[in-house]
């Protein structure tokens, strides 16, 4: 009987030992929260106790390099990405030495590699990218080997699915190296596993987010991500991750009014935490609309800001406010530091610096049919057109094509024969011409036909989005047309 005793004794000591290296006791579980909820300077005074409290607690580890994550995400500038690449490797040293018996001790080590990837990946340094990728790559199926009851696990498998099976054409090599050939359905369906499974759980939250990213930017289906947001009953306006997901998936399901008064209600809580693309996101969705005020939050972006990105984007649409409210000296302005000012790290300010350096002027007209249509304001940018029908028969080429592309987007939502006429009238004007309306219309096309269930079409549309050649938005319309083709032949 003493023996007995001794042995459980001995067993409920070692399961403690095991798990006391990863205690998600009450204090982490709030600091997970708060991390998620951006409140970065209460989730560290959290870390602090626990490191007192619980010393052999390495959670605090992996909680310190999340929160260097998400700072670097949101506040987008050199100094933090720097900050970050200093301190991975201290964090992963100390989560290195916890017990190797528990499931957390690889998954967060392959979590702190994926996170790595990704900020290495966005500012350019391809090559520390590749590594940690692969190391996060080999962590979470080492650990899915292990323990494949850990649903956690597939939070990280379902998101290297997704970004494997995305890799542009010029970087197939890469893909190559892994073992898996990545499958958006299967990614999708991974990431909807640990969400099921991390409902009342710590990770919900977390587990939101990466779905409807993942919905939002791999799925064709642009209400998915809406439907399921609201399906969740989460309180997003006490996020601010959740908040712009929901506000950017509005957007994208044509409820640009919803988007705005999403934004704005965050807004108007000054305790919360507050993202800078907020403001540059407002400012777009109430340009849409052609409201009067959008060049304030515009304003905004620019002044609170001290990254580099979207700043050629941001004067681009100032330029299109004072346009289309005749104010044109301070269009030219506007114009002048499109050209000078920011970079061209991002699709929105490659084509922000493309756009203004055409020797053809912008045509008032198609330019609000462009902003009503990108708003979900169909009927009003359908006769705004039909009104000012002149503009097809235009001297001015790149005028006539835009008009008919214009249409087809349109009828995209309206009349779908209707736009597959234009869309192919487009293909055979402008599949020659440097703009990007060609490229985008036969990926609509292979849209529309993979909608219809008609595969053999999708394919030929999706290979010729591919093959016709567009210095604008290249990059985003090559990785939907690749992730296109995947959908199809998987």
């Amino acid at each position: 009987m003493y023996r007995k005793l001794l042995i459980i004794l001995a067993c409920l000591f070692i399961h403690s030992s095991i798990f006391a290296n990863f205690d998600f006791n009450k204090n982490c579980n709030n600091t997970f929260r708060l991390i998620l909820n951006l409140q970065f300077n209460d989730a560290l005074k959290n870390i602090e106790l626990e490191k007192k409290v619980n010393p052999d607690n390495k959670l605090v580890y992996y909680f310190e390099n999340y929160i260097n994550f998400l700072k670097t995400l949101t506040f987008d500038t050199e100094d933090d990405y720097f900050a970050y690449k200093n301190k991975v490797d201290y964090n992963l040293n100390k989560l290195k030495q916890a017990n190797n018996k528990s499931p957390y001790f690889i998954y967060t080590q392959a979590d702190i590699h994926f996170q790595s990837a990704i900020l290495s990946y966005k500012f350019k340094d391809f090559f520390l990218a590749s590594y940690h990728f692969y190391k996060a790559y080999k962590l979470i199926y080492s650990n899915f080997e292990k323990y494949p009851e850990f649903y956690q696990n597939y939070k990280l498998i379902g998101s290297l699915n997704l970004l494997i099976s995305s890799v542009p054409v010029n970087y197939k090599w890469f893909a190559d190296f892994f073992i898996i050939d990545g499958s958006i359905n299967s990614g999708i369906k991974e990431l909807e596993y640990f969400y099921l499974q991390s409902k009342k759980t710590i990770f919900n939250t977390e587990s939101i987010i990466f779905l409807s990213f993942a919905y939002q930017n791999f799925l064709q289906n642009n209400k998915r991500a809406y439907i399921f947001l609201k399906q969740t009953d989460k309180d997003y306006i006490n996020n601010p991750i959740l908040c712009f997901l929901y506000a950017k998936a509005c957007a994208e399901a044509d409820k640009n009014n919803e988007a705005v008064n999403t934004i704005e209600n965050y807004l108007k809580n000054n305790e919360l935490p507050i993202i800078n693309f907020f403001y540059y996101f407002l400012g777009t969705t109430k340009l849409n609309r052609l409201d009067n005020d959008a060049d304030i939050y515009l304003k905004k972006y620019l002044s609170k800001y001290n990254g580099k990105n979207f700043i050629k984007a941001s004067y681009q649409k100032m330029a299109w406010y004072y346009l289309i409210n005749n104010n044109y000296v301070k269009y030219n302005d506007c114009i002048n530091k499109v050209k000078k000012l920011g970079s061209i790290n991002t699709e929105a300010d490659k084509q922000a610096y493309l756009e203004v350096n055409q020797s053809v002027a912008i045509n008032e007209v198609l330019l609000k049919a462009r902003l009503l249509f990108d708003g979900g304001y169909f009927l009003k940018a359908e006769n705004l057109l039909l009104e000012n029908s002149k503009i097809q028969h235009s001297s001015i080429i790149k005028d006539k094509i835009e008009y008919s592309y214009r249409l087809a987007r349109i009828y995209h939502k309206l009349n779908m024969e209707e736009a597959k006429k234009y869309y192919q009238l487009v293909i055979a004007n402008g599949s020659e011409m440097p703009y990007y309306f060609a490229k985008n219309s036969a990926l609509q096309l292979a849209l529309i036909y993979e909608s219809e269930l008609d595969f053999g079409k999708a394919d030929f549309y999706f290979n010729k989005c591919l093959n016709i050649k567009s210095n604008e938005y290249k990059k985003s319309i090559q990785f939907k047309a690749k992730a296109g083709l995947n959908r199809i032949n998987k």
